[in-house]
C-alpha cells in the first residue's frame, strides 16, 4: 500500500515533481488501518493505550505541520528555521515568495544567503538581478547577472538577460557578445538567435 501510492511521484518516469510530506497522506492511511485493527483485535489495554497515544501524537504533529502550509512565505520560513545553515533551496524559495509579495529587501537578503550557502547555486543571484531590473535599477541588475555568470559560466540565462539589457540600451556590441555566450552554452537557443538577427538588421 505504502509504496504503491508513492509510485506516481517516485521519479521512475522523470516528471520534475518534488518529494515532500504532503505526498505521504494517502500512503499513511494504511497505518491508520493497522492502528484500528490493533485496537479492535487486541485485548491488552496497555497496547491499545500505546496505539491511541501514538495516533493522537501523529494527528497533533500533522495538524501543527499543516499550519506551515498557510502560504509560501510561512512554509519556507519554517524550513529555513529548521535548517538555517545548509538549506540553500529553502532560502531561494523564501526569497522568491517574498519578492512576489513585494518584500524586496527581505527577498534580496534571502536570495543572497542561498548563494552564500551554495556558491554554485546562482539562481539566487539571477533572481536578485531580476528584482533590480524590474525596479529599473539597471546597474545593480547588471552587477548581479555578471556575478552569477562569473560563478557559473554555464548559467546561460544570465548571459541572455544581460544581452537583453544591453539591447534595450542600444549597446549592440555588448548585446551581441552576451548572445554569443548563450549559444556557446545552449546552441540553437532560438530567442538568442532572433535577437542576433535584430542586431544584424540594425547594423545595416
Amino acid at each position: 500500500w505504502f509504496f504503491i501510492f508513492l509510485l506516481p511521484v517516485s521519479e521512475i518516469i522523470p516528471q520534475g515533481s518534488v518529494m515532500n510530506e504532503k505526498l505521504l497522506y494517502i500512503p499513511s492511511v494504511k497505518f491508520l488501518l493497522i492502528f484500528s485493527y490493533i485496537i479492535a483485535q487486541s485485548k491488552r489495554k496497555v497496547l491499545i493505550a500505546l496505539v491511541v497515544i501514538l495516533a493522537i501524537s501523529f494527528s497533533y504533529l500533522t495538524f501543527q505541520r499543516n499550519k506551515d502550509w498557510k502560504d509560501d512565505i510561512t512554509l519556507w520560513s519554517r524550513d529555513v528555521k529548521v535548517y538555517p545553515k545548509e538549506n540553500a533551496y529553502a532560502y531561494y524559495q523564501l526569497g522568491l515568495a517574498e519578492a512576489k509579495k513585494g518584500y524586496y529587501d527581505q527577498a534580496i537578503n534571502n536570495l543572497y544567503i542561498s548563494q552564500q550557502i551554495n556558491p554554485k547555486f546562482v539562481l539566487g543571484l539571477g533572481s536578485i538581478a531580476m528584482i533590480y531590473e524590474n525596479a529599473g535599477k539597471i546597474e545593480e541588475s547588471v552587477k548581479f547577472y555578471q556575478m552569477a555568470v562569473k560563478e557559473n559560466p554555464s548559467f546561460w540565462e544570465g548571459y541572455f538577460n544581460l544581452g537583453n539589457i544591453y539591447l534595450k540600451a542600444g549597446q549592440m556590441d555588448l548585446a551581441k557578445e552576451e548572445y554569443l555566450k548563450v549559444l556557446s552554452v545552449y546552441p540553437n537557443y532560438q530567442p538568442a538567435l532572433d535577437n542576433l538577427g535584430l542586431i544584424q538588421l540594425y547594423a545595416k
